[in-house]
Protein backbone atom coordinates (compact mmCIF):
# COMPACT_ATOMS: atom_id res chain seq x y z
CA UNK A 1 0.00 0.00 0.00
CA UNK A 2 1.39 3.54 -0.58
CA UNK A 3 2.21 5.81 2.06
CA UNK A 4 0.18 8.56 3.34
CA UNK A 5 1.23 11.95 2.88
CA UNK A 6 1.56 13.87 6.29
CA UNK A 7 1.13 17.35 6.39
CA UNK A 8 1.03 20.25 9.11
CA UNK A 9 -1.64 22.63 9.50
CA UNK A 10 -0.10 26.30 9.71
CA UNK A 11 -2.57 29.17 10.40
CA UNK A 12 -2.93 32.87 11.50
CA UNK A 13 -3.35 31.56 15.26
CA UNK A 14 -1.52 31.50 17.62
CA UNK A 15 -0.54 35.10 17.13
CA UNK A 16 2.56 34.43 19.35
CA UNK A 17 4.04 31.00 17.85
CA UNK A 18 6.67 32.02 15.27
CA UNK A 19 6.24 30.60 11.94
CA UNK A 20 9.90 29.90 11.10
CA UNK A 21 9.83 27.79 14.12
CA UNK A 22 6.57 25.82 13.49
CA UNK A 23 7.81 25.24 9.70
CA UNK A 24 11.07 23.91 11.18
CA UNK A 25 9.39 21.49 13.99
CA UNK A 26 7.09 20.10 10.72
CA UNK A 27 10.01 19.79 8.76
CA UNK A 28 12.64 18.11 11.45
CA UNK A 29 9.46 15.55 12.56
CA UNK A 30 9.16 14.31 8.91
CA UNK A 31 6.32 16.13 7.70
CA UNK A 32 5.60 16.14 3.97
CA UNK A 33 4.17 19.29 3.46
CA UNK A 34 1.69 22.02 5.33
CA UNK A 35 -1.69 23.11 4.62
CA UNK A 36 -1.66 26.86 4.85
CA UNK A 37 -5.14 28.50 6.36
CA UNK A 38 -5.73 32.00 4.34
CA UNK A 39 -5.01 34.82 6.10
CA UNK A 40 -2.64 37.60 6.39
CA UNK A 41 0.24 35.36 7.98
CA UNK A 42 -0.17 33.10 5.34
CA UNK A 43 -0.09 35.44 2.47
CA UNK A 44 2.79 37.55 3.99
CA UNK A 45 5.02 34.86 5.03
CA UNK A 46 4.48 31.72 2.82
CA UNK A 47 8.02 32.00 1.54
CA UNK A 48 9.38 31.07 4.78
CA UNK A 49 8.25 27.73 4.74
CA UNK A 50 11.00 25.18 3.33
CA UNK A 51 8.41 22.87 2.27
CA UNK A 52 5.72 21.91 -0.49
CA UNK A 53 1.95 23.63 0.34
CA UNK A 54 -0.07 20.17 0.05
CA UNK A 55 -3.32 22.27 0.44
CA UNK A 56 -4.70 25.42 1.59
CA UNK A 57 -7.78 26.30 3.82
CA UNK A 58 -9.96 28.55 3.51
CA UNK A 59 -9.55 31.81 5.17
CA UNK A 60 -11.74 32.17 8.52
CA UNK A 61 -13.84 35.48 7.03
CA UNK A 62 -15.04 33.29 4.20
CA UNK A 63 -16.34 30.51 6.61
CA UNK A 64 -18.38 33.07 8.38
CA UNK A 65 -19.18 34.87 4.88
CA UNK A 66 -17.89 37.89 5.18
CA UNK A 67 -16.07 38.05 2.26
CA UNK A 68 -15.99 34.97 0.01
CA UNK A 69 -13.38 36.14 -2.69
CA UNK A 70 -12.29 34.52 -6.23
CA UNK A 71 -9.10 35.87 -5.04
CA UNK A 72 -9.07 33.80 -2.43
CA UNK A 73 -9.02 30.16 -5.10
CA UNK A 74 -6.59 32.30 -7.06
CA UNK A 75 -4.05 32.51 -4.32
CA UNK A 76 -4.36 29.07 -3.26
CA UNK A 77 -3.76 27.75 -6.81
CA UNK A 78 -0.56 29.29 -7.12
CA UNK A 79 0.69 26.98 -4.57
CA UNK A 80 -1.56 24.13 -5.28
CA UNK A 81 -4.39 22.54 -6.44
CA UNK A 82 -6.55 21.65 -3.26
CA UNK A 83 -8.80 24.17 -1.56
CA UNK A 84 -10.57 23.08 2.16
CA UNK A 85 -13.95 24.72 2.63
CA UNK A 86 -16.32 24.13 5.70
CA UNK A 87 -19.96 25.07 5.07
CA UNK A 88 -20.66 28.64 5.72
CA UNK A 89 -21.91 30.30 9.08
CA UNK A 90 -25.85 30.61 8.11
CA UNK A 91 -29.04 31.46 9.46
CA UNK A 92 -31.86 29.44 7.95
CA UNK A 93 -30.78 27.86 3.95
CA UNK A 94 -28.50 25.25 3.29
CA UNK A 95 -25.22 27.44 1.62
CA UNK A 96 -26.27 26.41 -1.97
CA UNK A 97 -25.29 29.74 -3.28
CA UNK A 98 -22.06 30.06 -1.43
CA UNK A 99 -21.63 26.03 -2.78
CA UNK A 100 -22.62 27.46 -6.17
CA UNK A 101 -19.99 30.08 -5.92
CA UNK A 102 -17.29 28.78 -4.65
CA UNK A 103 -18.04 25.43 -7.42
CA UNK A 104 -18.02 28.03 -10.34
CA UNK A 105 -14.64 29.84 -9.05
CA UNK A 106 -12.96 26.40 -8.55
CA UNK A 107 -13.26 25.38 -11.41
CA UNK A 108 -12.25 28.79 -13.47
CA UNK A 109 -8.97 28.47 -11.15
CA UNK A 110 -8.30 24.56 -11.75
CA UNK A 111 -8.84 24.12 -8.13
CA UNK A 112 -9.61 21.08 -6.15
CA UNK A 113 -11.89 21.64 -3.28
CA UNK A 114 -11.91 19.65 -0.47
CA UNK A 115 -14.92 20.05 1.61
CA UNK A 116 -14.89 19.36 5.51
CA UNK A 117 -17.72 18.15 8.30
CA UNK A 118 -18.55 19.96 10.73
CA UNK A 119 -18.56 19.64 14.97
CA UNK A 120 -21.83 18.68 16.39
CA UNK A 121 -21.85 21.91 18.93
CA UNK A 122 -23.67 25.35 18.11
CA UNK A 123 -21.44 27.96 17.93
CA UNK A 124 -21.09 30.17 21.67
CA UNK A 125 -20.85 33.99 22.09
CA UNK A 126 -20.54 36.18 18.50
CA UNK A 127 -20.35 33.31 16.37
CA UNK A 128 -24.39 32.40 17.91
CA UNK A 129 -25.26 35.96 16.78
CA UNK A 130 -23.39 35.92 12.96
CA UNK A 131 -25.46 32.23 12.63
CA UNK A 132 -24.64 28.69 12.83
CA UNK A 133 -23.48 25.89 10.49
CA UNK A 134 -26.48 24.14 9.18
CA UNK A 135 -26.44 20.27 11.29
CA UNK A 136 -26.51 18.41 8.53
CA UNK A 137 -23.38 18.74 8.06
CA UNK A 138 -22.29 17.39 10.71
CA UNK A 139 -22.90 13.69 9.07
CA UNK A 140 -20.11 12.34 6.95
CA UNK A 141 -22.67 10.96 4.53
CA UNK A 142 -24.29 14.77 3.74
CA UNK A 143 -21.14 15.70 3.41
CA UNK A 144 -19.77 12.94 0.46
CA UNK A 145 -22.77 13.04 -1.03
CA UNK A 146 -22.47 17.10 -1.76
CA UNK A 147 -19.27 16.31 -3.09
CA UNK A 148 -20.22 13.54 -5.66
CA UNK A 149 -22.91 15.80 -6.54
CA UNK A 150 -20.41 18.89 -7.29
CA UNK A 151 -17.23 16.55 -8.30
CA UNK A 152 -15.34 17.69 -5.00
CA UNK A 153 -13.32 15.46 -2.48
CA UNK A 154 -13.58 15.29 0.93
CA UNK A 155 -11.94 16.43 3.98
CA UNK A 156 -12.52 14.02 7.32
CA UNK A 157 -11.82 16.21 10.41
CA UNK A 158 -11.72 13.70 13.67
CA UNK A 159 -11.98 16.19 15.97
CA UNK A 160 -15.13 17.31 14.01
CA UNK A 161 -16.51 14.04 13.94
CA UNK A 162 -15.80 12.79 17.70
CA UNK A 163 -15.94 9.20 16.95
CA UNK A 164 -13.67 7.40 19.36
CA UNK A 165 -13.12 4.67 17.29
CA UNK A 166 -13.18 4.52 13.65
CA UNK A 167 -16.64 3.92 12.36
CA UNK A 168 -15.55 1.39 9.33
CA UNK A 169 -19.48 0.79 7.56
CA UNK A 170 -19.95 4.63 7.73
CA UNK A 171 -16.22 5.65 6.64
CA UNK A 172 -16.44 2.86 3.98
CA UNK A 173 -19.28 5.05 2.35
CA UNK A 174 -17.27 8.06 2.38
CA UNK A 175 -13.97 6.15 1.49
CA UNK A 176 -14.43 6.88 -2.63
CA UNK A 177 -14.59 10.74 -2.17
CA UNK A 178 -12.09 11.35 0.69
CA UNK A 179 -8.80 12.61 -0.14
CA UNK A 180 -7.89 14.71 3.51
CA UNK A 181 -7.43 14.04 6.78
CA UNK A 182 -7.58 16.86 9.70
CA UNK A 183 -6.39 14.37 12.53
CA UNK A 184 -6.47 15.34 15.47
CA UNK A 185 -7.68 14.21 19.19
CA UNK A 186 -10.78 15.81 21.64
CA UNK A 187 -12.41 15.79 24.80
CA UNK A 188 -15.61 17.23 26.24
CA UNK A 189 -14.22 21.08 26.32
CA UNK A 190 -11.38 20.87 23.80
CA UNK A 191 -10.98 19.87 19.75
CA UNK A 192 -8.01 19.53 17.84
CA UNK A 193 -5.66 18.43 20.83
CA UNK A 194 -2.11 16.73 20.22
CA UNK A 195 -2.57 12.87 19.86
CA UNK A 196 -2.86 10.86 22.62
CA UNK A 197 -4.09 14.15 25.02
CA UNK A 198 -8.08 12.99 24.76
CA UNK A 199 -10.49 10.30 23.78
CA UNK A 200 -9.66 9.34 20.68
CA UNK A 201 -8.87 5.48 20.08
CA UNK A 202 -5.69 6.27 18.50
CA UNK A 203 -4.49 2.92 17.54
CA UNK A 204 -7.51 1.95 16.10
CA UNK A 205 -7.59 5.25 13.91
CA UNK A 206 -4.36 4.84 12.95
CA UNK A 207 -4.73 0.72 12.09
CA UNK A 208 -7.39 1.81 9.62
CA UNK A 209 -6.06 4.66 7.93
CA UNK A 210 -2.63 2.52 7.53
CA UNK A 211 -5.37 -0.42 5.76
CA UNK A 212 -8.01 1.63 4.34
CA UNK A 213 -6.83 4.90 3.32
CA UNK A 214 -4.31 5.91 0.83
CA UNK A 215 -4.10 10.11 1.02
CA UNK A 216 -2.85 13.28 3.07
CA UNK A 217 -3.18 13.17 6.49
CA UNK A 218 -3.36 16.78 7.90
CA UNK A 219 -2.20 17.36 11.96
CA UNK A 220 -4.66 19.84 12.91
CA UNK A 221 -3.69 21.53 16.16
CA UNK A 222 -6.18 24.43 16.46
CA UNK A 223 -5.32 26.69 19.42
CA UNK A 224 -6.23 29.68 20.72
CA UNK A 225 -4.93 32.93 19.93
CA UNK A 226 -2.34 33.42 22.31
CA UNK A 227 -0.58 29.75 23.79
CA UNK A 228 3.13 28.66 25.08
CA UNK A 229 4.88 28.16 22.22
CA UNK A 230 7.22 25.67 23.77
CA UNK A 231 4.29 22.93 24.51
CA UNK A 232 2.42 24.11 21.23
CA UNK A 233 5.71 23.14 18.80
CA UNK A 234 6.34 19.97 21.47
CA UNK A 235 2.26 19.20 20.51
CA UNK A 236 3.41 18.95 16.95
CA UNK A 237 6.73 17.17 17.54
CA UNK A 238 4.69 14.50 19.68
CA UNK A 239 1.95 14.11 17.22
CA UNK A 240 4.50 13.24 14.01
CA UNK A 241 6.04 11.14 16.02
CA UNK A 242 2.71 9.04 16.64
CA UNK A 243 1.95 9.32 12.72
CA UNK A 244 5.06 7.64 11.69
CA UNK A 245 5.15 5.27 14.35
CA UNK A 246 1.97 4.09 13.16
CA UNK A 247 1.99 4.80 9.18
CA UNK A 248 4.84 4.41 7.88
Amino acid sequence: MAQNRIAVSVADLPLNVSWEKCFATAAAGGADGIELMGGPRAWWNHHLKGLSVASVHQPAWEILGLFVSRLNLRQAAAWTDRYVIHPPLIRGGNGKEYFDRIEAWAKQESVVVMLENMPPIRAKGWLDWLGKTDVKWVQIETVADECRERDWRMTLDTSHWQSVRPDEKRLSKILPVLSNIHISDWDQNKQHLCLGQGLMDVGAWMKWIKENYQGQVTLELTPKYWVNEEDYLRDIKESLRILHQWLD
